[in-house]
């Protein structure tokens, strides 16, 4: 045999071996070493999933049925997973934002502020590439036929490619809309999940109101519902947030999304969700269930509100969801009206992270479970 075959084949072996101990470390389970409202079968579907991503990561989960809210918190440190109080801790829930966004726009419409139907051209100061039609309602319900994200955003996602969108300001965004908007199709026909929507939704709203995200949310959702650590000025509450961490387990920046921050810029925790998915139980709060209410249907199993995802074979009640991604973490938040019960899930899961589909998929259990 070769000295070359003979090298490579010994860094094979010790690669194999690597890979052997890697894949057969034993994560130890503390989860049942303190009493709890969660049952045995909840923590064990919370540490299978856990048991399979980097150390650091931690898991916020709350459980709600009726005026009963369930709060329980876990983290891998050591290969070990035990339980923690994360209730309040800060988690990045990306595009969950984007319900926020569109209760927005539900506030301004009850308030014959705007009509879904009404073309957003007419609150703009200037006109659209190619006149371009598009209504409010295509842009909640993802049917306005823009692409995921602005083409326009390549340039200064490789100056910051950990925080694509951080130097996409409003000048770019005015720009595209100007010069470079496209749609794939005809707005009002086809679901298209977009960014740039929700993103451009929230530019508007903020444009009419003559005001800035954050004092919008404050105003109209976080002091009528009770989420009083919950924002999208990261400085003031670094305390309180959870270090993000990227796909292999690495702590990595936060996401920072300019001018669409309406499609996923909020930090949020599990105890503030709680008081939003409570009050979306209220039938008083008229802009909650207009969120609610079908706007488009993609199928015999899936609908869209304004904003929501309405899941219509999850069980025998519509369930209404929603989940978040960015580069450190990962989110995922569902609740049933007729049983008034619902879960959350904040994760510092990176959104690149093989399976991070997980998170919603230990959403939906536990959801199941209740």
């Amino acid at each position: 045999m070769k000295k070359g075959t003979i090298i490579l084949t010994f860094i094979f072996g010790i690669f194999l071996i690597c890979l052997f101990t890697i894949n057969h470390n034993e994560t130890i389970n503390k989860l049942d070493d303190h009493e709890t409202l969660v049952t045995k079968n909840q923590r064990d579907m919370i540490y299978n999933q856990i048991r399979q991503f980097p150390n650091e990561t931690q898991i916020a989960i709350s459980l709600i049925k009726d005026d009963l809210c369930i709060f329980y918190g876990v983290i891998k440190q050591n290969d070990t997973i035990e339980q923690i109080d994360n209730k309040k801790s800060l988690f990045e829930i990306g595009s969950i934002t984007k319900v926020f966004t569109t209760t927005l726009l539900a506030d301004f419409i009850l308030d014959s502020t705007i009509a879904l139907d009404r073309n957003i051209n007419n609150d703009l100061d200037f006109g659209l590439n190619k006149n371009i039609h598009i209504c409010y309602k295509d842009l909640a319900n993802h049917t306005s036929g823009l692409p995921r994200r602005p083409i326009n955003i390549v340039f200064p996602a490789i100056i910051s490619p950990l925080n694509p969108y951080k130097f996409y300001d409003t000048n770019r965004l005015e720009k595209y809309l100007k010069k470079k908007l496209t749609i794939t199709r005809e707005s009002g026909l086809k679901y298209e999940y977009s960014n740039l929507g929700i993103g451009i939704l929230g530019y508007l709203l903020c444009k009419i109101a003559k005001s800035d995200y954050e004092t919008l949310l404050k105003e109209k959702i976080f002091s009528k519902y009770g989420l009083t650590n919950t924002t999208t000025i990261k400085e003031n509450y670094k305390a309180n947030l959870v270090q993000g961490l990227g796909p292999f387990g690495n702590k990595t920046p936060n996401w920072d999304l300019a001018s669409l921050e309406g499609a996923g810029n909020i930090l949020s925790s599990t105890s503030d969700l709680a008081n939003f998915v409570k009050s979306q139980f209220d039938t008083s709060n008229v802009e909650l269930s207009l969120t609610r209410e079908t706007t488009f249907v993609v199928d015999s199993t899936l609908e869209i509100g304004l904003g929501w995802h309405i899941l219509i074979d999850k069980s025998e009640n519509n369930w209404y969801w929603h989940n978040g991604g960015t580069g450190g973490y990962r989110s995922s938040i569902v609740f049933d009206i007729d049983n008034k019960k619902g879960v959350i899930v904040l994760t510092n899961i990176s959104v690149g992270h093989r399976k991070n589909d997980q998170i919603d998929d230990l959403c939906f259990e536990l959801m199941k479970e209740l």
